[in-house]
Formats: structure tokens, sequence, C-alpha cells
């Protein structure tokens, strides 16, 4: 009922169906309906009610243990990795200023640029449940177009690798991102990925497919899709709005669509059934923003960062520039400070990372929302442009 637009389309297409099917759908759906009454449906709500209520109590009760705990691990969490740069040497995260970012990279011929999608280039798309608790945002955005314009320019400069990590399944990078062959993707979270395509690519005619390398990181995901599938769908057919996501080598389950209190209580919920289930497998329960994602233990952004750093062909670049929103994103920053580290890079001055939102962060620095991050690249791109003119 909160999607009025699938409402809306549902009562069009009952009222414009043909005589012959609404028979036959209701010799269909009649006994079912007749079977669950309004009763059965009210006792089915009151019962998911009060688990969650049961599951929140539970929460509460224990914040205190867990609130240190939480604390102690993000106090901790740059530790988890490879050596990173001295937190002296980190400036503090502050809002972007995009003439001296857009500085510090003019004076670099080669340049490596790491970008989420979703939530950084783009903006997370919005739902109704959303929009009436007051939340929606009116500002204009970039569109699309202006994005993969964007993607474009940078990608098609020389010395400049430019690669989207995203959290979207293979076929679906490929079908939004993969007609630029210069551009390097990253699905999944950087499961697999396609590097940019060489020059005898770009003369073939017609030009051949992308190449992919997927990583499994050694787990059976056939048997761990046999133990989370019916978890996963008995919790998307009580949660209106939600589905089942189809990852390449992964799966996951996305609430974007649903309403969104009810969606993260059973998002919560979800995740413990799933932890407690997978426990005897290698691969860990990530609950980002909108979905549940099930990834290799010992998998992170930062694999495909460090990869993609070490090989891009030219030694240390001049200048790294990289965009994220989420927590996930943070295994990039990571990635990067470590990196210097082991080139014995000097300062600062050649890396740029960029958190949007206001969550807390490893980047240097954080920006509002997409289109902040849009107008940086659009400069850069620019600027560059300008100076080869």
């Amino acid at each position: 009922p909160f999607d009025v637009a699938a409402v809306a389309f549902a009562f069009d297409s009952a009222i414009s169906m043909p005589e012959e099917e609404q028979t036959r759908r209701c010799a269909r759906d009649l006994p079912y309906l007749m079977s669950r009454h309004s009763g059965h449906w009210t006792r089915q709500i009151l019962n998911d009610t009060l688990t969650a209520s049961r599951h929140t109590t539970a929460e509460s009760i224990s914040s205190g243990r867990d609130q240190s705990i939480a604390a102690h691990k993000q106090m901790q969490l740059p530790a988890i990795r490879k050596p990173l740069l001295r937190a002296s040497l980190l400036p503090r995260c502050e809002n972007a200023d995009e003439q001296r970012i857009t500085q510090e990279s003019s004076s670099s011929a080669r340049q490596v640029f790491l970008l989420d999608y979703g939530g950084t280039l783009v903006q997370r798309g919005e739902h109704l449940g959303k929009y009436l608790k007051g939340s929606f945002k009116s500002e204009q955005h970039h569109s699309d177009c202006d994005v993969v314009s964007i993607l474009e320019k940078l990608s098609m400069i020389d010395n400049w690798i430019v690669f989207v990590i995203s959290g979207m399944s293979m076929d679906a990078l490929t079908g939004t991102l993969g007609h630029f062959p210069k551009l390097g993707l990253a699905a999944s979270n950087g499961l697999c990925h396609s590097s940019p395509c060489s020059q005898n690519f770009l003369k073939r005619h017609p030009p051949l497919k992308r190449c992919w390398h997927v990583s499994d990181y050694e787990v059976n995901w056939g048997i761990v899709k046999q133990a989370a599938m019916p978890i996963l769908k008995q919790f998307t057919a009580r949660t209106n709005g939600s589905s089942i996501l189809s990852r390449e080598p992964g799966v996951g389950w996305s609430y974007y669509r649903t309403d969104p209190e009810w969606g993260r209580v059973q998002a919560r919920e979800l995740k413990c059934e799933l932890d407690a289930r997978l426990a005897p497998y290698d691969v860990d329960v990530r609950h980002t923003d909108g979905t549940i994602e099930l990834t290799p233990r010992k998998f992170d952004k930062g694999h495909v960062t460090r990869d993609i750093l070490k090989f891009c062909g030219f030694g240390l670049p001049g200048f790294i520039f990289s965009a994220g929103d989420d927590a996930l994103d943070e295994d990039m920053y990571s990635a990067i400070y470590s990196y210097l580290v082991e080139c014995r890079a000097s300062n600062l001055q050649q890396v740029c990372t960029l958190a949007v939102g206001k969550e807390p962060s490893r980047a240097i620095w954080r920006c509002k929302d997409a289109s902040v991050v849009n107008s940086i690249l659009s400069a850069i791109s620019t600027r560059r442009a300008f100076r080869r003119k």
C-alpha cells in the first residue's frame, strides 16, 4: 500500500483485464482467499510484531555492553587492515573543497579513480515510504546521462585509469556501463572485475565482449545458496517490496522498496537467522544500507582496490581519487593508505578520498550527496581538457 504506483498499476490491470482471464483468475484464487480470512492475516501481523518487539527488547537489554564493544571496535578498526598512514598524518574529514581537489589533480599526468556507483555517482533510489516520512530530498541531481558522460571523458584521457566498484551484479553493471571499453568495472563489490580494454579491443568491428574475472575466495557457493535460499524466500514472502538479489558468485536480499521501519526490522532478524545458519561456512552476512549481502569472510573492497593500484601498469600514480558512501567503501580508503605506505609516498597531496553523507569515515573529505562528487569529477575532466588545448 505504500507503493502507490504499483497499486495503481494493479488496479488498472484488473479493470482492463479480459473477462475470460478474470474468470480464470477468480477460480484459481478464490479458494485460497476463502481459506485465509482477515482474522488469519491479523494474527500473522500480530505475531510478526510480537517477534520484532521481543527482538528489540533483547537488543535494548544488552545495549550498554554492545555500545561499549562497538565503540572499542570502531577505535580499533584501522588496525585490522595492513599498516595505515599514522592518524596524525591524516587530516580531519572536512567538507570537500572542489577548487583545491581539482588543483591537486591538475599537476599529475598519471591518475587513478576508484568510484562507488549507487549513492556516490547516482543518488540511491528513493521510494514512497521515505517520501511520506519527510526524508525525500528535493534537490536536483545530475542525471544518469551526465554521470555516464563524465565517466566517459575521464576514462578516455591517456594514463588515467577509471574503475567503478559497485555492489551491482555483473550483468547489471555491464548493461549500465559496459559499453565504455576504456572504463574498468568491478561488480558485486569487487568479487568480479573487468579491466579497461586495449586499443585492439576498440578497433575490432564488431567490438569484442568484456572479459570478467570472478573470484570465489574458495567458497562453495552452491552449498551456501542451498542453505540460505529457504530463509531468504521466507523473509521475501512476508516483507512486501523485498527481493532476492542475484549475485555472481554470491547472493543478497534487498528491502529498498519496503516500508522503511518494517524493512529494517526484518533485515535485522534475517541477519540473525543467516548468521546462525551459515556459521559453518566461510562467509559473512553484511547488513548495509537497504541490503543484506553474503560475501566471503576473507573479502572486502580493499582487495580489488589493491589489485588495481598494484597492476595499473605505471607504478605509483600521481593522483588517486576514491569516493564512496557506506561502510563497505571504508575498505577502499584503507587499501589506498596502505598502498601509499608500501610505496613510501611522502605526502597526502596525491590522494583524495571522499565520503558521501554524514557517517563517520576514514576519508579525507566528505560531501552531502552525489551531485558534489559529479561536480568535482566534471571539473577535473574539464580542467584536463583545457590544459591539453
